[in-house]
């Protein structure tokens, strides 16, 4: 088609690059393709959605006529790797010449023109693993391919790798539709006990303990950290294992990873001791369950801010009456607009670049990513050594408030510890 069924959009309206963002840290796993631009995806609770793009785009969600879904810029993101600044991705229809243009680009390496070999055929023979340097991810579901053992691969066929949850689900996906199980990509018969044989793999990963391979537990010295791992908020580099967690440091409140890969979870300390010896009864039933649900990440963070007095926000910049934050920097704001940026993933001060909380520095400003070792002007070298020797960190705590109010911290340690670093310029 020669003509555009809807008009050129010159840029993207803003709810485009909102959309971009949830399609970026969405997973979908890729079961069919009925077409070269007709996809079917499915998410992670097992819903199916069909998507389809061209003259104008379609979802089974319903998107795709009047703006972009979740679904459709998913395909293009991930599949045909096309920018986010590029303006073929903010058309609601596509001329011939860009679906062409699509197709041409798409990076897909896996196309193999052999025919089809039976799994049992006296004529297949063993093929080489493809390295993963050599991969451009996983077909299935586009993510990176990191971890060998999360892995399976195509052995009499293409010699491709996959996540064997994602092969997983692929291979549900095609015994559910009464199809042989076969290779996404050369289209190999993988025989029907393939499934078993990912279950078996997906049973040995979950018994296999989680290693924290860069942290070291600051209590027993325990290189690496096995199961899950508790970092402080307020002292800088202080990481535990599960077992230094309970007996030391309760004085500080601490995030927590169950593994290496996992996102960064709010780690909520009970006082197993004060409800010793106690018999419960039905009026405690709601306390009891306030102490088994965990709040989110953000507004567990939230808590910990100590109030202050009011000030100008250095978020929306005014001086609106409300209820105020102080931040580590010593910066205030009010604390919706706190909240907000706590939501957003946002962790640092706007002007100073400094951390929200000491044990949390500028350079990890997003929470998926391992704690650094500097903090607010400071630089620890061996924290290990400073808890060793009983080292307590200069927080004060305000009277009326739990919640550690952060001044500029000031650490005695000898000088080949601690190294003061410039002053930070705004």
């Amino acid at each position: 088609m020669s003509t555009r069924e809807k008009p050129y959009r010159g840029k993207a309206p803003v709810i485009f690059f909102q959309t971009v963002q949830t399609a970026l840290q969405s997973t979908f796993f890729l079961v069919n393709e009925s077409g070269l631009t007709s996809f079917v995806l499915k998410d992670e609770t097992g819903k199916v959605i069909k998507v389809s793009l061209g003259s104008t785009h379609s979802c089974t969600c319903g998107g795709g006529k009047t703006e972009h879904c979740v679904h459709t810029l998913y395909i293009l993101l991930k599949i045909f790797r096309v920018l986010p600044d590029n303006p073929i991705i903010w058309q609601l229809s596509f001329i011939d010449s860009e679906i062409n243009w699509l197709i041409r680009n798409r990076v897909n390496p896996h196309v193999d023109t052999k025919p089809k070999k039976e799994r049992n055929s006296a004529q297949a023979q063993k093929v080489d693993r493809i390295n993963l340097s050599e991969e451009f991810g996983c077909p299935i579901c586009q993510e990176d391919l990191k971890d060998p053992e999360t892995l399976i691969y195509c052995k009499e066929g293409c010699g491709h790798n996959f996540h064997v949850k994602c092969m997983k689900v692929w291979a549900e996906h095609k015994t559910s539709q009464k199809d042989p199980i076969t290779c996404p990509l050369c289209r190999c018969d993988w025989g029907n006990g393939v499934i078993n044989e990912l279950n078996k793999i997906l049973r040995k990963a979950k018994k296999k303990p989680q290693l924290h391979s860069n942290a070291t537990c600051i209590g027993c010295g325990a290189i690496p950290i096995v199961g899950t791992k508790y970092h402080c908020v307020i002292c800088p580099n202080f990481d535990f294992c599960s077992r230094c967690y309970k007996s030391y440091h309760k004085e500080h409140p601490f995030i927590m990873k169950t593994n290496p890969n996992s996102a960064w979870e709010a780690a909520v300390r009970v006082n197993s001791d004060a409800f010793a010896g106690r018999d419960f009864g039905p009026e405690d039933y709601e306390m009891l369950q306030q102490l088994d649900a965990k709040p989110c990440l953000s507004e567990y963070l939230f808590s910990l801010l100590p109030d202050c007095p009011p000030d100008v926000c250095h978020i929306c910049k005014s001086d609106q009456q409300t209820r105020w934050k102080k931040l580590a920097c010593s910066h205030s704001a009010h604390d919706t607009c706190i909240l907000q940026a706590l939501r957003d993933e946002q962790y640092i001060c706007s002007i100073d670049s400094i951390s929200c909380f000491l044990g949390l520095t500028p350079s990890s400003s997003h929470l998926k990513q391992e704690a650094p070792l500097s903090i607010s002007g400071l630089h620890v070298g061996n924290p290990a050594l400073a808890f060793r020797q009983r080292r307590k960190p200069a927080i004060k705590r305000h009277e009326s408030h739990n919640a550690p109010i952060a001044h500029q911290p000031v650490f005695d340690l000898p000088p080949l510890i601690v190294t003061r670093i410039g002053v930070r310029k705004p």
